[in-house]
This record gives structure tokens, sequence and C-alpha cells, in this order.
């Protein structure tokens, strides 16, 4: 079945206006009003994204490893581009996560530091049981457990660690 929108789509008589000319501006504002309500609706929650959760999961990393995160130093971790980094830590920031100094380095709040090592425990897991469970080798391993990390349930992270205990 088709979606339909919240109201009904009119051609205008306007002389080469572009878009406008055709559903008018009343109908525009009205679409994007709704496609922003929709928006809003999908990422309601205080779940992070697996984009999230991999700057996240970064700026710990870094942090761990050389005692210092930056906005360069993330993009360059993660490959992706310096605005790209700022929004992302602009989000972390504004949901407690992180706190982050105008053109200086990054830090994991409270509230980060525990999500963050969750985080990497789950990458851990993951990667030890497609090793030794599965038997995927080494690279295969670490690139499948960073995909499949931000997916799986509560549930079935306990149970892929009940069976690494038995294991």
């Amino acid at each position: 079945m088709r979606r339909r929108f919240p109201f009904e789509l009119k051609k205008v008589n306007l002389p080469n206006k572009g878009l406008l000319s055709w559903i008018g501006s009343d109908i525009l504002n009205d679409l994007t009003v709704w496609l922003y309500s929709r928006t809003k609706r999908r990422h309601r929650g205080n779940k992070l994204t697996e984009s999230l959760e991999m700057y996240l999961e970064t700026i710990g990393l870094l942090r761990e490893r050389t005692k210092m995160a930056r906005v360069t130093d993330i993009a360059l971790e993660l490959g992706v581009s310096k605005p790209s980094v700022h929004a992302a830590l602009h989000e972390l920031e504004r949901r407690g996560l992180i706190e982050h100094e105008h053109y200086g380095e990054v830090y994991l709040s409270a509230a980060g530091k525990v999500a963050s090592a969750e985080i990497r425990r789950r990458h851990a897991l993951l990667t030890s049981f497609l090793r030794n469970v599965v038997g995927v080798g080494p690279e295969i391993a670490e690139q499948d457990a960073c995909r499949i990390e931000h997916y799986l349930s509560k549930e079935t992270m306990d149970k892929i660690a009940q069976r690494m205990e038995e294991a």
C-alpha cells in the first residue's frame, strides 16, 4: 500500500520558479514540518546510533592509547572529515557523554566512560567469539565484530558471553 502525505499536492501556476511553482510555499512548509517530525520519531530515545557508538569507542581508544583525543585524531582514526566529527561530538556532548574544549581535547564524562567501556567490551567479546568459537581469521573477526557489535541485543550478548565461558 502506498503511503500518502497528510495533505494534497497542488499545481500552482507560477512561471518557472522551480519546486515552489509546483507545490507552493505553504505546502512546502507543511512538507518540511512533516518530514522533520518523521525524522524525530525515528530517533527518539537515548539509544546511540552505530555512528555515535563508533565515535565514542574511538575517543576511548585514543585516550587510552595516547592520553589525548582531538578532532583531528578522531577524523584520522575513523577516516571521516573534521566537520563530521564536530557534528558527532556536538550530539555526544548534548547527551552528556563527552566534554569538548573548543579547539582542544575531547574528554569522556563518567557516563561516556561507562558507555565506551561497554562498547569496547562487546567488541572484544565478539572478536573472541568469532575467532575461537566460529573459527574466523583474526582480520575478518575484527572487521565483522566491528560491524555487528552495534546491532545485537543485550540478551544475545549475554548468551555469547555465557557460551564463551563454557568453551
